[in-house]
């Protein structure tokens, strides 16, 4: 079993399943090793070592989490070290690499799609091994917690240099009735058209839309200043106070902004947002602003995770699917709402409203798109799904009339549901 570079192991009472990507082996091992705590890290360390992180899984429930939380003063003695012992503990020494440990009957397993249960050690190091390979940072406790790993760990040695990181924010706070926000995810609808209630309602839903978010979007990379009423620069990263008059539309249309955010007719918008009132030819005067340079942190890394979904989904082995692809999934889609909140390795609410608001100013530009070459708007948004009523039952030919591309990479749209205008609208208010 000697090798290096093995980045998932999964123990249980009498085997070692170990995996890397497209390899993996098991075999037995002595009887109580699972118990032996000092034993199990200091032979996983040897066994990834080549990585800089890995995860060992054990086959056990609170009864082996109680007995390795009894033996963290040897495990300190011997350069062991770990904030606490939980369910998901990171353990770190000096000469080893950091391993992520789960103790599988422990942990809460709705939130984590690689350890389904009922699913085979061999299969559960598989997906760990597939995960990190692919994704670029190990599966730890949820999907957010991965991304932060992987967002941070872009920046590796340079993290002591603030210069050359980006302000994380652990710690901040946000005063009550701080306004400060972006307009978040759309949902809405409106009352149909004549026209409109006679034929078929399609959706279709804008593919991985958060995860195109978080690689086009600018984020302030530096703490946030208060600038007052500058003149918009879209250089600048943050928020905007305007009047709130500027972002008002016609009520068929998706609202730019939630009507529910606007106060004493003002609203604060973010970066996106500005920028997309720019592109319409609107330059709403600036009351107050909260800004830092905008840097595009993630592109690289969004490239990389959504090379990881585009290969989940094609993968051969289906059963390997429905666990890997929620898992890519839920890393960019939880990271992004992680950083709203306390608990991760990264706390920054203007990135978590920058990303809303970067997918909400590309929903709103398809919407524009299509209605200046077609003619048409939607009946209804909710987050990156567009309905739209149409005359052919077929989702696909209404989408090719309405100039909707259909595919499965980051801009184009799939069909996800349809039904007859008249159920859709359950007969509803006629304008």
């Amino acid at each position: 079993m000697k090798r290096e570079g093995w980045s998932a192991i999964v123990l249980d009472t009498h085997h070692a399943h170990l995996a890397s990507l497209g390899e993996s082996v098991s075999a037995p091992v002595s009887p109580g090793a699972l118990n032996d705590a000092r034993h199990t890290l200091d032979r996983a360390a040897g066994l990834l070592r080549g990585s800089a992180h890995g995860v060992l899984a054990l086959a056990g429930g609170r009864d082996l989490l109680a007995s390795w939380a009894g033996q963290a003063g040897a495990l300190a003695d011997a350069g062991w070290s770990a904030t606490r012992v939980e369910p998901w503990t990171t353990w770190r020494r000096r000469d080893a690499p950091e391993i992520h440990t789960a103790v599988l009957g422990a942990i809460d397993q709705t939130r984590t799609p690689l350890f389904q249960v009922g699913i085979p050690p061999a299969d559960i190091a598989r997906r760990l091994a597939w995960y990190q390979a692919n994704m670029g940072q190990p599966w730890c406790m949820t999907g957010g917690v991965s991304g932060h790993i992987g967002m941070r760990g872009l920046f590796g040695k340079a993290e002591t240099d603030r210069k050359r990181t980006p302000y994380w924010g652990i710690g901040d706070t946000r005063p009550d009735g701080d306004r400060r926000q972006g307009g978040g995810d759309i949902v809405w609808r409106r009352a149909p058209m004549r026209h409109e209630v006679e034929g078929y309602v399609h959706g279709f839903d804008l593919v991985a839309a958060r995860l195109s978010a978080i690689g086009v979007a600018e984020f302030g990379f530096g703490r946030l200043r208060r600038t007052d009423r500058i003149a918009f620069d879209p250089s600048l990263a943050g928020y905007w106070l305007i009047p709130a008059q500027s972002a008002r539309v016609h009520k068929r249309h998706t609202p730019i902004v939630d009507p529910s955010d606007i106060f004493d007719g003002t609203v604060w918008v973010t970066t996106p947002i500005m920028e997309y009132l720019a592109r319409r030819g609107i330059e709403p005067g600036v009351l107050d602003s909260w800004t830092t340079p905008g840097r595009r942190l993630w592109r690289g890394l969004a490239e990389r995770w959504d090379l990881a979904r585009r290969e989940a989904e094609k993968t051969a082995r289906p059963g390997e699917r429905y666990g890997i692809l929620p898992a890519v999934r839920a890393t960019y889609r939880e990271a992004a709402g992680l950083w709203a909140h306390a608990g991760g390795s990264i706390q920054r609410w203007d990135w978590y409203h920058t990303a809303c608001d970067r997918q909400r100013a590309t929903v709103l530009g398809h919407i524009d798109r299509i209605a200046e070459a077609h003619q048409a708007r939607p009946v209804a948004v909710h987050t990156d799904m567009l309905w739209y009523a149409s005359t052919d039952p077929d989702p696909h030919d209404a989408a090719r009339k309405l100039g909707i591309k259909i595919g499965r990479r980051l801009g184009e749209f799939t069909p996800k549901t349809s039904a007859k205008a008249v159920d859709y609208f359950k007969i509803g208010a006629r304008v």
